[in-house]
């Protein structure tokens, strides 16, 4: 009678072990989220910042201080090419560039030491003063004058250029683009302009010239070196004055069709493989993939995945390769 209790109760116990054994199994299969990669044309935007300008500006740059004695036009008037705009003194402007000079210097901004004393001692010829500093200041093209850099009987700022002439009422934005991002820039590309004195406003632009050369950014600490690029203004208004600051995004997408994928779904072995999990018939299948540009939450796959495959956001749950899984939640396009 006992062992008939026994078996009775051992029956019992191993149908209900059966009963609850896939039940056990199911809780101990992980629970994933998933997504699947999806096709997009990702913009590519180069952060740039310069300053208004007016369109096709001719300038006058001398890089030594000058002093006017007279100066004929002032900013808003309009002149012909070759036109006096101020007349120089000559001996002021010498004795500047000589206050200015170092002593064990050769030369001050190009001008020989030597031409600088005998200007001074009044020994210097006509000739030799007048092929450091012109007697007058003449304008550089035809159109109206946007600024001068002069003053009566005082130094100008010989960083600046002396005189600048615009042919027509346009304006441009001149923006400055690290080397590191130049090459992607051309000719057609798209912008957009924003500044601090239209903060509320923003202008649409077109890439017109890249410049050919580079140079140090003189207003940035770090020496960084630069590229200058010119934004054509489409519809400029009263808001936009020259000389005011601009910063533009500039659009620099090649219209084609990238496969982003979330970057919580990536992962990196031992190798610095990069590889994802991939949910393949109930089961976790490892898959080595090529991510290329980076953003917030996603990122490129060049290489690995396609869009009809459905990955695994968060692969940390994932023990192993081939290791069976459920579908948690799921993000973008279900499948």
């Amino acid at each position: 009678m006992k062992k008939r209790v026994v078996l009775l109760l051992l029956t019992a116990a191993f149908m209900i072990v059966c009963a609850i054994a896939p039940y056990i199994a199911l809780a101990a299969v992980p629970n994933v989220s998933i997504a699947v990669p999806q096709k997009t044309v990702i913009s590519d935007i180069v952060n740039c910042s310069g300053n208004i300008e007016q369109a096709d500006e001719k300038s006058l740059t001398m890089n030594v201080p000058l002093v006017a004695s007279s100066i004929h036009y002032e900013v808003g008037d309009t002149v012909s090419k070759g036109d006096v705009i101020a007349t120089i003194d000559q001996q002021e402007s010498i004795k500047q560039l000589s206050a200015s000079q170092s002593e064990l210097s050769d030369s001050y901004m190009g001008v020989p030491k030597e031409v600088i004393e005998a200007a001074l001692a009044g020994k210097a010829t006509e000739e030799q003063i007048e092929k450091e500093l012109p007697k007058q200041i003449l304008s550089p093209g035809n159109g109206v004058i946007t600024d001068i850099n002069l003053k009566y009987n005082q130094a100008n700022d010989p960083t600046r250029p002396v005189v600048t002439v615009s042919a027509s009422e346009g304006l441009v934005a001149r923006v400055s683009v690290g080397e590191a991002n130049i090459s992607k820039i051309k000719e057609g590309n798209r912008a957009v302009i924003t500044g601090t004195a239209f903060e509320d406003i923003y202008y649409t632009a077109t890439v017109k010239k890249v410049y050919p050369t580079a140079r140090k950014n003189g207003y940035s600490t770090s020496g960084e070196v630069v590229v200058d690029v010119l934004l054509q203004i489409d519809n400029p208004d009263a808001n936009l004055r020259a000389g005011y600051s601009a910063s533009a995004k500039i659009d620099v997408s090649d219209g084609t069709e990238s496969c982003i994928i979330p970057y919580s779904a990536v992962r990196q072995d031992e190798s610095n493989q990069e590889y994802v999990y991939v949910y393949e018939n109930g089961r976790a299948i490892k898959r080595p993939v090529k991510t290329g540009r980076e953003f917030s939450e996603v990122c490129e796959v060049l290489k690995g995945v396609t869009e009809d495959d459905v990955l695994i956001l968060n692969p940390d749950a994932v023990k192993r390769e081939g290791t069976p899984v459920k579908i948690g939640n799921s993000e973008g396009t279900e499948k």
